[in-house]
Parts: structure tokens; C-alpha cells; sequence
């Protein structure tokens, strides 16, 4: 559905209502706010090759909107040899339903797989997202990753989706204060519209290609910091709040650690990994530069926030690291 526009000229003081003009496009964008999908895993470009015949799981941490009913993955991929093989891709991973890919073996036959994972029910929880690859006559290279929430058509009349019903709204109808109906219908979907910029920053690898680190000081993951910005949330701010996890795990006790650091905004935020399995750390906020709305390209400083990844053993205990994740959580 096209994003309805209310008419700025009828909603002025001492205009009288006009339910045809005002109302109900009021009521269709406040559903299409509600019902617009959001970017969960933001373009991730991994580069692990799954070798033939063997299954492995890529994980991501995420703090979905409410009111989605699909998710929609998008993978490009491209085998290792020199035929055509095929990804049997799931999601969730195990229990998801199976989906075949024919993968191409040169860079100028790639194209865009989409895979479609339909939710047992709507959630915002923060949790864990997470699809398995399984590569078959040759090698595979997972070269990017991405996944989104399906925009929803039409909403239902409920706590969940808050969907309001148009036809309480036109002309003739009178005004009340009726849960998902009418003037109050609006307000509420309005006052609780999501409309976060959910996805910052994702990275993952099986557990399989992890990367490790005994030594006790710290090893960058990337060549060069991840361009990053916030969501600009209130007048006169130049930061704003993102929540970060890691996935890691210790060979013993608790030694190992996992920072996130950023240039522009001089993070430094460590967290020491303690457990001997595979786990996601607690999430932890921190502050990193917003949109600058007086720029026209939007860059704070007419540049990106730039955010690092840094992990490090404790002299003696193995750190295995195997994804991080950074988002923005809730801001209603």
C-alpha cells in the first residue's frame, strides 16, 4: 500500500474535522507505520566457505518490531569450483523449512536468493535470528546476508497489531473512544509506532570458523572500522543509545574478553566472555553519533561514526568468537 498523505491544509486550528479529508488518510498511515517492515540484520558480508556435504549455522542477535508475520532473508552466494551446485538453506535453522538454491559459479551469474520464513507468531523479544547452509557438490561461499521483516498488508484489531478500522472513520461516523475504532484508534497505534532504524551492524560465522585468540591483548577484527550512525531520536542530540552482544565463548575459567570501540564517539566498552560454551553476551548500551538532520547527507561531522570489534584472550584461555551484533532497541 502507498503511503497515505493527510492533508496539512485541513489540520489547522479552527478548521473544522473533515472526516474525508483528514481522518481517514490519519488512520491509514498511522496502519502503514504500523505495518512497515524493518531491516532486522543489517547487509553482512561474511566471505566463510561451507565446504561440500557439510551444514553450518550463522546466528545474530536482533530486537525485532511487533507486528511482523514474515521475515525475509536475502542471500548472495557463489561456489568454490566450476559448476553449477546447490544451498539448502533453513530458517530457523534446524526446524525451519528447507529451501534448495542453485548456485552459481561465476561472480557475473550471481543473483539475490530469497528465502521466506514464515513466524509461528509476532514478537519483539530480543533474541536470536539464525539460518543454516547446506552445501552440496562443492564448496559455497556465503558472500552476504541480509533479512528483513515483510511489510504487513493490512493489520488485525488487537493489543499486538493495533490496527485500526478505516470504516469507523468516515464521514457520517461519529467520534469515540473505542479501542482500535475511531479517534482513539489512532492515538493509540500512533503513540506506540515503532519505527526504528532496527539494524547497525552484523557479523557472524559458524561456530566452526570462529576466529581465536590466546594472547592478553587485543586483536582487531576488521582492517578497517564499520561506517556507523544512530537514529537522530530528539532535537539538539549528537549521539544516541545502540545495544550491542557478542557471541563467544572460553576454553576455561574467565579470561577472555570482546570490546566494541568507535572513533567519533571514543567508545571503549569490553565485556569479559566466562562461559565454555557458545553463548551470546548480556546486551550492553552504549552511545555512538546520530544523524545530523542540518547535514545534507546526514553525517555528523560530514562523517560516519566509525566502529571497531576487538577480542582477546587472557594469556593462558583460548577466546572463540563467532559474531556480534548491534542494534537499537525500543524507543516508545
Amino acid at each position: 500500500m502507498a503511503r497515505p498523505e493527510p492533508l496539512e491544509t485541513v489540520v489547522r486550528i479552527g478548521v473544522g474535522m473533515s472526516a474525508s479529508d483528514t481522518a481517514i488518510q490519519l488512520a491509514n498511515l498511522a496502519n502503514w507505520l504500523r505495518g512497515s517492515g524493518a531491516q532486522i540484520v543489517a547487509s553482512s558480508c561474511t566471505g566463510y566457505t561451507v565446504a561440500s556435504g557439510t551444514t553450518r549455522i550463522f546466528r545474530y542477535r536482533v530486537k525485532p518490531r511487533s507486528s511482523a508475520i514474515q521475515r525475509i532473508w536475502v542471500f548472495t552466494m557463489l561456489t568454490a569450483g566450476t559448476v553449477v551446485v546447490t544451498a539448502t538453506v533453513k530458517s530457523p535453522a534446524t526446524t525451519g523449512t528447507a529451501q534448495a538454491f542453485r548456485v552459481p559459479a561465476a561472480r557475473g551469474g550471481r543473483v539475490p536468493f530469497i528465502y521466506t520464513q514464515d513466524l509461528a507468531a509476532k514478537t519483539s523479544t530480543e533474541a536470536e535470528v539464525n539460518f543454516e547452509i547446506v552445501a552440496a557438490g562443492a564448496d559455497i561461499i556465503v558472500e552476504g546476508v541480509a533479512c528483513y521483516e515483510q511489510t504487513r498488508a493490512a493489520l488485525n484489531k488487537d493489543s499486538t497489531d493495533l490496527g485500526v478500522d478505516v470504516e469507523t472513520v468516515r464521514p457520517g461516523q461519529p467520534i469515540r473512544g473505542t479501542n482500535y475504532e475511531s479517534i482513539e484508534g489512532i492515538h493509540d497505534l500512533v503513540t506506540t509506532a515503532d519505527a526504528r532504524r532496527v539494524a547497525i551492524f552484523n557479523w557472524a560465522v559458524p561456530e566452526e570458523g570462529a576466529v581465536t585468540r590466546t594472547t592478553a591483548s587485543y586483536q582487531t577484527l576488521f582492517d578497517l572500522a564499520v561506517p556507523v550512525l544512530a537514529p537522530l531520536l530528539t532535537n539538539g542530540a549528537t549521539t544516541g543509545t545502540v545495544y550491542w552482544s557478542a557471541y563467544a565463548k572460553v576454553a576455561a575459567g574467565a579470561g577472555g574478553q570482546v570490546k566494541i570501540t568507535t572513533d567519533g564517539s571514543a567508545v571503549s566498552d569490553p565485556v569479559t566472555v566466562s562461559g565454555t560454551s557458545f553463548a551470546w553476551t548480556t546486551a550492553r548500551a552504549i552511545s555512538i553519533d546520530c544523524d545530523d538532520m542540518t547535514a545534507a547527507d546526514g553525517r555528523r561531522s560530514t562523517r560516519f561514526d566509525g566502529l571497531q570489534v576487538e577480542y582477546q584472550g587472557d594469556g593462558t584461555n583460548l577466546l572463540s568468537l563467532a559474531g556480534v551484533s548491534v542494534w537499537v532497541a525500543d524507543v516508545t
